[in-house]
């Protein structure tokens, strides 16, 4: 994957948030972005995925044009902040509504991540029920979902061995 950011800016409420920024991100690292509070980390991330819609600029995934070629990437997954999911629904049924948007993990490979980490998948418990640690147990499969299936499997397979749940 290939990000390439020419230009980006971005004005909420006439505070200018995101100023001329000029970023290229290639597959296979990891990066961070550091900041003082309020210096626009978060809404450039959410101008990468799709989130918000910069005033001008470019970003450039793997040569399409957010906002022209494309409206959301098409091979993201990110959390910003705190992940949120749907109080009155279970575990099992907000992880399919998440799923379903790139429609690429099958209600199987969720039943099982959900039995690989501990929690049952008819659970008919809703997530406001949940203790804390089964929420943060559901945290992790949902970052996990947004992987290709193959290396949600790994990962789940190195998440039993080394987790205490």
């Amino acid at each position: 994957m290939y990000i390439k950011i020419t230009d980006v800016n971005k004005t909420i409420k006439k505070a200018p948030i995101l100023r001329d920024i000029n970023l290229e991100f290639t597959g296979g690292k990891v990066y961070g972005l550091r900041g003082k509070n309020g210096s626009g980390k978060t809404m450039l991330m959410r101008a990468i995925c799709g989130l918000i819609t910069p005033d001008s600029g470019i970003i450039d995934i793997d040569g399409k044009i957010l906002g022209k070629d494309i409206s959301f990437p098409e091979s993201i997954g990110v959390l910003i902040e705190n992940p949120s999911f749907i109080g009155n629904y279970t575990g099992f049924k907000n992880l399919k509504v998440l799923a379903s948007i790139q429609n690429r993990v099958s209600d199987e490979q969720i039943r099982k991540a959900l039995k690989d980490i501990g929690l049952d998948p008819d659970d008919k418990r809703t997530y406001r029920k949940y203790s804390l640690g089964m929420k943060q147990q559901l945290w992790k499969i949902l970052i996990l979902l947004f992987l290709t299936s193959r290396l949600m499997h790994l990962m789940m397979s190195v998440l039993r061995r080394f987790m205490i749940y």
